[in-house]
């Protein structure tokens, strides 16, 4: 199996959610949860990884590994002065009991060496089984540090001056969310395309009673140290595909972009998927914003700028890249296909406005029943405009200008390289077909 072009995946062992994003001397640092010694999870360590454009990764050194406290699960990172600080849950079990306690690493020379506080744990509550994750962030409203944390089904918010002590603020919870543990809480402000108007995000993934994977957000505000939530449009599934779970924003990004990347697979498969020397992989990057549509704020993902300067017009293949514009209520069927008649399809109906996705027959899928599943999703506008970002093992759909998503594995044979559409008004789709592929 090729690796990836463009999606983040180790050169061996496993993977799974990515950690401590923070920006740092012109390089965007991206630890991930990481066992170098196998292609199933195990114990955890903090992988680390660097770059300059989120598109070409530097692989470094394990950054922290398992100490008595237990492993390094996930967790954030941020700078402060000319040091690196990273905060993540240690796990261990004693007598049959799960202990999940936060501590904390600090780093003085960019990542390349961590030094654990010797006061670890920094923070620990008897009272919860399901205990960890913790995102930091600096609030300049309150001139505090802010801690969010995943407590069984809802999210702790702490503060502190001094990123030791830390005092509780908050425990939010929803009850308009599927049952489930929750995890990787995320907290930020976001703005809307013109820079003018801002609201903040507090994100969550859910692992459900049947062990899949979604994730979610609440919008609201964030005043005196606490989220408010806006009850009559949250919250938002963030991802119709299967395939996006523990996404993360980066800390300290020049000009407050606001960018965050995932975990691209889903605990109920993930052990199972194909693989040779390593098991996982990370979404492309993706740049947030929010707009207003019919009374309702909906968290808008783009692929990052970046991407795009990398990409080449090209025809008579399928290449990385397919842009669809002017769809304008035209049902369809979009086919990508092989030589081994591998393919994926995307449907659309406008008369009740459900676009899915199809791989049942898109490559290997006999790992795990559940893979050959449709992805389908219900779209707030009719559909007008469509991106397909293809990888080796990745496509990701972006409609309406990211107002919905759908992220998805894929293991064919070999890459797709015939592209049709099936329809009424096929032609006048084909003609505005823009197929690009990725060059570095």
């Amino acid at each position: 199996m090729n690796k990836p072009q463009f999606h983040f995946s180790p050169n061996k062992g496993w993977i799974n959610d990515p950690n401590g994003l923070v920006f740092s001397n012109g390089k965007y640092h991206m630890f991930y949860q990481y066992y170098p010694e196998g292609l199933v999870w195990g114990p955890m360590h903090w992988g680390h990884t660097v770059s300059k454009d989120l598109l070409e990764w530097e692989e470094l050194d394990i950054a922290l590994y398992p100490d008595d406290l237990g492993m390094i699960f996930s967790g954030s990172a941020v700078k402060n002065k000319d040091s690196l600080i990273a905060f993540y849950t240690n796990h261990r079990e004693e007598k049959g009991k799960q202990i999940q306690v936060q501590s904390m690493a600090v780093s003085k020379n960019e990542g390349v060496s961590w030094e654990k506080n010797i006061s670890n744990p920094i923070l620990e509550d008897t009272d919860e089984i399901d205990f960890r994750d913790p995102k930091v962030f600096f609030d300049s409203d309150s001139n505090s540090w802010i801690m969010i944390l995943a407590a069984g089904n809802k999210a702790n918010l702490y503060s502190s001056k001094d990123l030791m002590d830390w005092k509780l603020e908050q425990k939010f919870i929803s009850n308009n969310i599927e049952k489930g543990i929750w995890e990787c809480p995320d907290l930020f402000k976001v703005y809307n395309k013109e820079k003018e108007k801002a609201i903040w995000i507090l994100k969550v993934d859910i692992v459900t009673e049947d062990k899949e994977s979604n994730t979610y957000c609440f919008h609201g505000k964030f005043e005196n140290k606490k989220f408010i939530e806006f009850l009559d449009d949250s919250p938002q599934k963030i991802d119709s595909g299967r395939d996006f779970y523990a996404c993360q924003t980066w800390n300290n990004s020049p000009d407050e972009r606001k960018i965050w990347i995932g975990w691209m697979s889903d605990w109920k498969y993930a052990r199972n998927i194909p693989a040779t020397d390593s098991r996982g992989f990370m979404t492309l990057p993706r740049e947030l914003y929010y707009k207003e549509c019919e009374n309702k704020n909906i968290l808008c993902q783009k692929p990052i700028h970046e991407f795009y300067l990398n990409l080449i017009d090209i025809k008579n293949d399928v290449g990385n890249y397919i842009q669809l514009n002017e769809i304008q209520n035209n049902d369809f069927n979009l086919i990508l296909s092989n030589k081994f008649n591998e393919k994926i399809e995307l449907e659309y109906s406008s008369k009740n406005k459900f676009f899915t996705l199809k791989r049942l027959n898109s490559g290997a899928v006999d790992f795990e029943e559940s893979f050959k599943n449709d992805n389908k999703v219900l779209l707030l506008n009719n559909l007008n405009t469509m991106e397909i970002i293809l990888d080796e093992t990745s496509v990701e759909i972006f409609l309406n200008d990211g107002e919905e998503v759908l992220t998805s594995l894929i293991f064919p044979r070999e890459k797709y390289h015939k592209v049709e559409i099936l329809g009424i008004n096929n032609q006048n789709l084909m003609s505005n077909l823009v197929l690009k592929k990725y060059i570095k």
